[in-house]
């Protein structure tokens, strides 16, 4: 009798002890995942993939807008969408085409018009500017002529 309500305790404080640790979760040795770790929206990744992208965005609108603008238009992360991401070499390779559509502003986000800009990344390299194309330009406000060279880009 003894020996039946001493087993009957050891599974009873077993079972008390994994449920109240939540290890009923996972296998003992493993740590438990937090699920926001294993889903990951699609935007979290457009959102790393441009951030890494900013400072030669940055550097192509300068090369491009100092023909036209006295002052170069900046871009707001969200304000870039990837168009699409190829690997040229096949799957599992390190060369990446990715290309960006993204609207450039000046001051309290005047809108200067759309770009796209095509980007070649390659495992130990910089980010390189394949193509910069201004697609469309917008009319200015009149407060900003101090800035423009010449406006549009023809």
């Amino acid at each position: 009798m003894k020996r039946i309500l001493f087993i009957s305790l050891i599974a009873l404080l077993t079972w008390s002890i994994t449920f109240a640790f939540g290890l009923s979760d996972y296998n003992v040795g493993e740590k438990p995942l937090n699920k926001a770790m294993i889903e990951i929206p699609e935007l979290d990744y457009q959102d790393v993939i441009t951030t890494l992208l900013m400072p030669y965005i940055d550097e192509s609108l300068n090369k491009y807008y100092s023909e036209y603008l006295y002052e170069i238009p900046g871009v707001s992360p969200s304000d870039v969408k990837i168009v699409s991401i190829n690997r040229p070499n096949g799957d599992r390779t390190s060369l990446f085409v990715i290309s960006l559509s993204l609207q450039p502003y000046l001051g309290p986000h005047n809108t200067v018009g759309t770009d796209n800009i095509i980007f070649e990344i390659k495992y130990g390299k910089k980010p390189k500017t394949i193509k910069f194309e201004h697609i469309k330009s917008n009319k200015l406000p009149s407060s900003y002529n101090n800035i423009i060279k010449k406006w549009p880009p023809e």
